[in-house]
């Protein structure tokens, strides 16, 4: 405890009367105390605002949860398709008006980055662990790293062997790292072409509902 008595600092020191001179450094205690605790305080909000701009940029460069089309970067027409089990992936021309084949991301851990592919009926990429191996679907629970490198557009590393996935002609395949536009594809989320394809419907619907209107 402390009186400040116009300039005069008189400490209540048990076993000392306050006619006592202090020294520099008990009158420069309560100033250090206070910059102690002011820089600490500052220490921790300063932590706390890092900490949550490192979370929000994480959510906010990381691949969401759900259905998407793989698209090839080398063609923006064409999508990641199979065409049955055991079967050789292919990247198929996508048909306005018509339906294209999606994959569900599944979240395999708690990093928010790997991810299980599966098609519609829960089969899964399987790439093997070879480079050069194609890729095809099955049961095995392979998982993948995506990591964003542009608009929508991701790289996606085989987490087992470190290899990445590439476009090899219309073929995908497990590959070394090159940094060629092959072993990027565009993810488009499964809501977008169901939006496309409603478009058309609800222009139509909406010339009707004109058109009786005015009958």
């Amino acid at each position: 405890m402390f009186c400040v008595n116009r300039g005069n600092i008189n400490w209540r020191i048990p076993g000392r009367t306050n006619t006592e001179p202090l020294s520099l450094f008990e009158q420069s205690s309560p100033h250090i105390l206070f910059f102690t605790i002011s820089y600490s305080l500052i220490n921790m909000k300063t932590s706390l605002v890092l900490s949550v701009l490192a979370a929000l940029c994480q959510s906010a460069f990381s691949l969401e949860e759900g259905s998407y089309t793989i698209g090839s970067s080398l063609e923006s027409n064409e999508v990641l398709t199979q065409s049955g089990i055991g079967a050789a992936l292919t990247f198929y021309a996508k048909r306005d008006g018509e339906f294209s084949q999606t994959w569900r991301f599944t979240p395999s851990s708690d990093s928010q980055r790997d991810f299980l592919i599966a098609d519609p009926a829960g089969n899964f990429i399987n790439c093997g662990d070879e480079a050069g191996s194609p890729c095809i679907v099955g049961s095995a629970k392979e998982v993948y790293t995506a990591e964003l490198v542009g608009d929508n557009s991701y790289q996606l590393v085989a987490k087992k062997s470190g290899y990445f996935l590439r476009t090899e002609g219309d073929d995908l395949q497990l590959a070394e790292w090159d940094q060629s536009p092959n072993e990027v594809f565009v993810l488009e989320p499964a809501q977008y072409y169901a939006y496309k394809l409603l478009i058309p419907f609800m222009i139509s619907s909406q010339a009707c509902l004109e058109y009786t209107s005015l009958i």
